[in-house]
C-alpha cells in the first residue's frame, strides 16, 4: 500500500539519484535552514575551494557550474554559471557565484547546498586564467580577458555578450563579423584562399556608418580630391583633404564585388572636423562604379 501511495504521490518519496564517481562536487548540509544572503556567500566560500582543487588535481578548468540549492519544501533552486573558458580558480568561480545570490529565493529555508561541476575541459599547460580588474602593475600583453567576458555574461545575459571577429575583406563595413564567445574562430574565406589583408593601411575613423551614408559632393575634377559636400542639410567646404586610397572589390566574394572600385579621402573642413567619404568608381571607368560619393565615417 506504501508503495501504492508513492506511485500515486500521496507519500513523498525522495529520489536519491546516482551519480557517477568522477563527477566533481561539494555538499553541505545544514542543522538548521539558512536564508540570508551572507550565509549562502558563507557557504559559497566553503563550497568553492573544494571543487577547485578537485579540478587542479586532474588539470581541469570549469565551464559549467551549478549550485543546486535544496530547500525544506522540497523544492530545488539551481543556479548555472557558464565560463568563456576552463577556470579552476576560487576567486573568479566564487565572485561569479556570489554575483548570482540575489536570483536565490531561499523560500521557508535551505535546509543543503551543493556545487556541481556539470562541464570541465582540460587547461593548456602552465596557462591559468587572469583578469585585468584584479592584477595590477600587470604588464603582460597577452591579457586573457575571459575573466571579464564571464563577469559581463553573468550580469547581462550570455546571449548579449559577444566578440568582433576580423574577416579577410576590403570593404570597411564587411571586415569584422559579430560571433558568440562560446564560438570557435572560423578562417576568413579570403586567408583561406591565399590573400594576407594585414599591411598597413592608413588610420580608419573612430565611428563607421552601415551602411554609407549618400551625399552630394562638388570635386575640382571627375577624378579629383573632394572640394565641398552637404550633409544633415549643412554645406561643409572641405580645407585640405588626404587620398586617395584606392579600395577593390573582394574578388573571391559571391555578391558582384568583383571590378568594383572605392576611392577614399580623409577630409577637413573649415571647422576641423574630419571625415571619411570615398567616391564609388575611380572617376573614369564606368565598369569601376557610378562615380556616387558616400559619407562612410566620422574621425
Amino acid at each position: 500500500m506504501t508503495r501504492l501511495d508513492q506511485a500515486l504521490g500521496h507519500v513523498r518519496e525522495p529520489l536519491q539519484p546516482l551519480q557517477p564517481r568522477d563527477v566533481i562536487q561539494a555538499r553541505r548540509g545544514f542543522v538548521e535552514p539558512i536564508g540570508t544572503a551572507e550565509a549562502i556567500g558563507t557557504v559559497i566560500d566553503t563550497l568553492t575551494p573544494e571543487i577547485c582543487v578537485a579540478l587542479s588535481q586532474r588539470g581541469l578548468g570549469a565551464r559549467w557550474v551549478d549550485l543546486h540549492c535544496h530547500r525544506v519544501d522540497d523544492t530545488v533552486q539551481i543556479v548555472r554559471v557558464g565560463l568563456a573558458a576552463p577556470v579552476n580558480d576560487v576567486g573568479h568561480l566564487a565572485r561569479l557565484l556570489h554575483e548570482r545570490i540575489e536570483t536565490i529565493e531561499p523560500g521557508f529555508g535551505i535546509e543543503a547546498m551543493r556545487l556541481f561541476v556539470t562541464c570541465a575541459e582540460r587547461l593548456n599547460a602552465g596557462r591559468q586564467v587572469a583578469s585585468l580588474l584584479t592584477t595590477t602593475g600587470s604588464s603582460s600583453q597577452d591579457a586573457d580577458l575571459a575573466c571579464l567576458v564571464d563577469r559581463l555574461r553573468n550580469r547581462v545575459g550570455p546571449d548579449k555578450v559577444v566578440w568582433l571577429e576580423p574577416r579577410a575583406a576590403h570593404w570597411p563595413e564587411h571586415a569584422q563579423r559579430i560571433r558568440r564567445v562560446e564560438e570557435r574562430p572560423t578562417g576568413a574565406r579570403g586567408e583561406e584562399a591565399g590573400i594576407f589583408l594585414a599591411h598597413e593601411r592608413p588610420p580608419r575613423p573612430v565611428r563607421l556608418f552601415s551602411p554609407p551614408t549618400p551625399v552630394s559632393v562638388t570635386s575640382l575634377l571627375p577624378d579629383g580630391a573632394p572640394m565641398q559636400f552637404v550633409w544633415q542639410g549643412r554645406p561643409r567646404r572641405i580645407r585640405a583633404a588626404d587620398g586617395p586610397e584606392r579600395l577593390h572589390g573582394d574578388w573571391w566574394g559571391e555578391d558582384g564585388k568583383l571590378g568594383a572600385v572605392r576611392d577614399y579621402w580623409v577630409a577637413e573642413d573649415e571647422l576641423g572636423e574630419r571625415f571619411w567619404l570615398f567616391r564609388r568608381g575611380d572617376g573614369v571607368h564606368d565598369w569601376s562604379g557610378d562615380r556616387a560619393w558616400f559619407l562612410h565615417g566620422l574621425f
